[in-house]
């Protein structure tokens, strides 16, 4: 941090301010509204659509991990004299996220368990699970937009030693 500006995807440094628009990750135009430095997500806004969201000072959606909500430039209303992104450009998500994947999924059947890399690989899948079911399957596509990472178990320490108190 330098300055109170915070860093944004292209590694130049950005300073959120309520009553300014900046755009998502994904392209969309987020109004903040609000700021209260003590809230972990200080910065409130409301994108077009009317539906309100918040932000961490470095405009993160989520503080895991990078979204499609991420605040990523100030929006921009005419033109691209400064050589930065347009307002329509998306910013990828990192280069670790899977791009496009796909699922087979049964009703009532449980979470899928096997990520496609291809379209016809889960076809081919779905193929096997519908008759080895007779049932109904669908193959969905999915866009990585978020990634958790894994959260540990915790670890279970005994108040009393073993054999009880004495």
């Amino acid at each position: 941090m330098r300055d109170g500006k915070q860093p944004n995807e292209r590694n130049t440094f950005m300073k959120l301010e309520v009553g300014k628009s900046y755009r998502t990750r994904d392209g969309k135009r987020a109004l903040l509204t609000q700021h209260n430095p003590l809230a972990p997500y200080p910065y409130k806004g409301t994108l077009d659509d009317g539906v309100g969201y918040t932000w961490t000072e470095q405009g993160r959606y989520l503080l895991a991990c990078p979204t499609a909500m991420d605040l990523v430039a100030e929006w921009e209303e005419e033109g691209n004299a400064d050589g930065g992104v347009r307002n329509a450009e998306k910013v990828p998500m990192p280069a670790a996220y899977p791009p496009v994947f796909w699922v087979v999924w049964r009703e009532n059947g449980g979470v899928p368990v096997m990520k496609h890399t291809s379209r016809s690989a889960a076809v081919a899948e779905a193929a096997r699970i519908s008759k080895k079911q007779m049932a109904s399957v669908y193959v969905l596509q999915a866009e990585a937009v978020l990634q958790m990472p894994p959260v540990p178990e915790p670890t279970l320490t005994p108040l009393l030693p073993e054999g009880g108190a004495k």
